[in-house]
């Protein structure tokens, strides 16, 4: 069983100007860990945003598109090889995706309270007359991603012995058969309610 990636929720308990937010914000890359881009609103899109390319459905021309306005996204990069994406609410809630690990969590949120602390030097109202404290509370991890890999041969069982063996007299061209080079991979979500989701990607043959 290996933790492909974990989406987590917290709380920095502060009221966040977003658009204030969005305007200071500061993209320099100078060490780890740093903002790579922050999106908010419609349009406003701040560095590098690079998305999966998608086929986006056709949508009439009279439909109108749904934006959260409540909500800025920012990606932190906190290594050379990990970056976590990261949504921050007015109300000061935090919800994170792409995680590794506990630890990646805290390190983007305490970047991002750094960053507030900084644009508050520049702009007060960027949290109102609330006091900037390091403190994230509520921490959870609510989704975990994993990845499993089943080997064929995985009971002691040397199956050779018995396949391939014919499964039917009557009908001697119904056969079983027996490859043990082929894998199985598996995705595996685990929810916070301990509902688990199991799927399987492919077979991969040694």
């Amino acid at each position: 069983l290996r933790i492909s990636t974990m989406t987590a929720i917290c709380s920095i308990n502060l009221n966040i100007d977003l658009g204030i937010l969005y305007e200071y914000i500061d993209l320099s890359n100078d060490s780890y860990p740093y903002v790579k881009s922050c999106q908010y609103g419609t349009d406003n899109i701040k560095g590098d945003f690079k998305k999966k390319k998608t086929k986006r459905k056709k949508k009439p021309v009279t439909a109108k598109r749904n934006y959260f306005q409540n909500q800025a996204t920012l990606i932190i990069v906190i290594s050379e090889e990990r970056k976590v994406n990261l949504k921050i609410f007015r109300n000061g809630k935090i919800q994170m995706t792409g995680l590794k690990s506990k630890d990646e969590g805290i390190v983007a949120c305490e970047k991002l309270i750094d960053e507030i602390t900084r644009i508050s030097k520049i702009d007060e109202k960027i949290s109102g007359d609330q006091k900037i404290e390091s403190i994230i509370s509520d921490f959870s991890i609510v989704l975990i991603n994993s990845l499993l890999r089943f080997l064929s041969i995985f009971f002691w069982i040397n199956w050779s012995f018995f396949l391939p063996v014919n499964l039917c007299f009557r009908f001697p061209e119904i056969q079983s058969s027996y490859n043990c080079l082929i894998f199985i991979l598996l995705v595996m979500m685990i929810l916070k309610t301990g509902s688990i989701f199991v799927k399987q990607i492919r077979d991969v043959k040694n």
